[in-house]
Order: structure tokens, then C-alpha cells, then sequence
């Protein structure tokens, strides 16, 4: 075994021995920083293999998107069957079913009704544009312009009836998520609507 004399007297071996020295240090140095590496990516919280796997939930945007377009759906269902029921000879109470609730249904039945029972018809439909639709958890705001002037209400004999909301206005109605989907709730006119017509 040589002295550490030796070995500060032997430039060969002191050379050699320096060589060694560095080596084990880089290798030393090397482990440490592999070791601080994955500590510190831990410690910053990125993912892992085993998390960057994992199935992401989708993205929120998408769920509203999917709702905007039912709840469009359902406005211009709820329209087409009130105008089916408002032109046809005969009251179909089925029409509004997985549209409405019971209360809007029985109010827009009602209100046919009326128009029935003194020989009002309807022909032709009307014009709806520019859908909006605020969607907030699971209740939503759905509205548009309709423009009622192209369906046109007759009596018996064929005669014209006036009525009051027959030209271009707003129509909001309120709608809920039910377990088997959208129900429109209420409706309300030109009352809070925002849209412009």
C-alpha cells in the first residue's frame, strides 16, 4: 500500500489518483443530481406516467356546448308543437310530452283550447331567428325572436283574426334539467328577454 508521502512525492500516481478523485466525484455528483431531479420534479407536482394515463374529465366547454345545442332543440320543439297544435282541428295533449312540464303544458292547452272553442285556427307558421341560450347549472334561459306575422289565426268561416303579439318580438322561456333531460318550465313572453328584435 503506498503512504500518502509516496503518493504526494510519485507525480505519477498523484496524477492517478487525482484522475480516480474526479471520476468518483462526477459519479457522485451525476447520482445526486439524478436523485434531486425526480425529487424535484415530485416536488413540483408534475405528473407522473402513472397520472399523465389517467382519463381527463372533458373539458366544461364542452358539457355547455352539448346543452346549448338540446336547449336549442327543445325551443324550436316547443314552437312546432304549439303551432301543430294551434292549426290542427284536433287537440293532440300528447304533443308537449318530454317537452314541457305538466303546468306549461295544461297553460298552453288551456289557452288553444279557447281559441278552439269559438272556431280559431291557425295556418302557416312562424319565424323564429337569433336563438339564445344562457346555461347555468342546470337551469337555462332560452330565447329568440319569433315572428308571428306569417302564421295567421281564422274563425269558421275563414275570416282573419287580429291579435295583439302577431308581429316580430321576443320570447324567453325557462327550462331545468330533468333526470330524462331538458323541460321547458315557464314561459314569459318578452319579459326578460335581452335579444333584440
Amino acid at each position: 500500500m503506498t503512504s500518502y508521502a509516496a503518493a504526494v512525492t510519485n507525480p505519477t500516481f498523484s496524477a492517478r489518483a487525482a484522475l480516480l478523485q474526479v471520476s468518483m466525484a462526477a459519479v457522485l455528483v451525476a447520482g445526486c443530481s439524478s436523485a434531486t431531479s425526480a425529487d424535484g420534479d415530485a416536488d413540483r407536482g408534475e405528473p407522473s406516467q402513472t397520472t399523465a394515463a389517467r382519463p381527463q374529465p372533458e373539458p366544461e366547454s364542452v358539457q355547455d356546448e352539448e346543452d346549448v345545442t338540446e336547449l336549442e332543440s327543445l325551443y324550436l320543439a316547443y314552437y312546432d308543437a304549439v303551432v301543430e297544435l294551434q292549426n290542427s282541428q284536433e287537440t293532440d295533449r300528447s304533443l308537449l310530452d318530454g317537452i314541457a312540464t305538466d303546468s306549461v303544458r295544461e297553460q298552453q292547452l288551456s289557452r288553444i283550447s279557447q281559441f278552439k272553442d269559438v272556431g280559431i285556427t291557425g295556418t302557416g307558421e312562424p319565424v323564429i331567428t337569433g336563438l339564445t341560450v344562457h346555461v347555468d347549472g342546470d337551469e337555462a334561459t332560452v330565447q329568440a325572436c319569433v315572428d308571428s306575422s306569417p302564421w295567421l289565426l281564422h274563425d269558421a268561416d275563414g275570416n282573419a283574426v287580429n291579435v295583439e303579439d302577431s308581429g316580430r318580438d321576443a320570447r324567453l322561456v325557462l327550462a331545468e334539467r330533468e333526470p330524462g333531460g331538458w323541460l321547458i318550465t315557464e314561459t314569459r313572453g318578452a319579459e326578460g328577454a335581452t335579444v333584440s328584435c
